[in-house]
């Protein structure tokens, strides 16, 4: 018999923009009284990879509060952010930091400009390469076909959205934003299968061009394995996310309800589960019933000590 599921289908919002990272298939979580978009335009004397850098704000804490991919435009854009003070962080596809500055988001206050240069290319370590030695930009036709996927998916027209993505693949083999967005359309279809086989060449990419995978990445295939009661690897997948993205409360949601729908340890599962809901409304549910679960093994222990 089936182990039974502790969790509830979480929905796939819709993209962002073309991305790198998962942030564009979960972001929406959560409401937030008095949010804005918030739009950071990039002036550089560099030809920027648009497919290897992103950006996050970051709250007093330094918890991540927003992320967002580098647009065509040269521009990040960050929805569903609260009034107050962050500081951004501009990152590139290994996650080395290449820009750090205080930003104010109010009101008044819905737009930035920023300068980023480059470094420049060094002979790497022995035992790695660049990013830059690898992964060359998608091409134009490539990032405009990505972006006409972004305003369908906008639109609800996810079926429109996956084709031009695939049509971005097809121009760019190595366009690793598509294939996370490609991945969170499939989803939404209800694509499953084809979902997982994606996520899985988003992996395969992320390793070949850094040498790593990325936790985006691992998240998108740890919530598909989710959705077709593939728990068990669910489990190894959310995992990594977790120790790669440890500051990534969705990641949390994932591994803590994958461990709860294995019937694995469900200690472990409610403490990723309950940092999950500090932000995240749709980890409660699962948190409440894990919770139950616990309290239920707790008074049958306790019966069976009884003489």
């Amino acid at each position: 018999m089936p182990r039974r599921r502790y969790s509830r289908r979480v929905s796939v919002p819709r993209m962002a923009g073309v991305a790198v990272f998962l942030a564009l298939s979960w972001n929406g979580f959560s409401q937030i009284p008095d949010e804005r978009t918030f739009v950071v335009a990039v002036r550089s004397g560099s030809v920027l990879p648009l497919n290897q850098i992103a950006a996050e704000l970051q709250d007093q804490n330094h918890r991540r509060v927003a992320e967002a991919p580098l647009s065509s435009d040269d521009e990040f854009t960050f929805r569903g952010v609260a009034y107050g003070e962050y500081s951004l962080v501009v990152t590139d596809g290994r996650g080395n930091t290449l820009s750090q500055t205080s930003v104010s988001v109010t009101a008044s206050a819905t737009t930035t400009e920023i300068e980023l240069d480059l470094p420049k290319n060094e002979r790497p370590p022995s035992g790695g390469v660049s990013v830059s030695d690898l992964q060359k930009p998608p091409a134009r036709e490539a990032v405009r076909a990505a972006e006409a996927a972004r305003k369908q998916s906008a639109a609800g027209h996810d079926d429109k959205a996956a084709a031009l993505l695939e049509k971005a693949i097809g121009v760019s083999p190595d366009f690793g934003g598509a294939y996370t967005n490609l991945t969170a359309a499939y989803i939404r279809l209800g694509r499953i299968d084809r979902a997982i086989a994606t996520a899985g060449q988003a992996i395969d990419l992320a390793i070949r061009v850094t040498g790593k995978p990325n936790g985006a990445d691992l998240s998108n295939l740890a919530y598909a394995l989710i959705r077709q009661g593939r728990f068990a690897e669910a489990v190894v997948n959310a995992r990594r996310a977790v120790d790669m993205e440890p500051d990534s409360d969705k990641a949390h949601l994932l591994y803590g309800d994958a461990l709860a729908g294995s019937g694995g340890n469900l200690r472990e599962a409610a403490q990723h589960l309950e940092m999950a809901a500090k932000t995240l409304p749709s980890a409660q549910p699962i948190l409440d019933a894990v919770r139950q679960r616990l309290a239920r093994t707790s008074i049958l222990a306790t019966r069976s000590t009884k003489p």
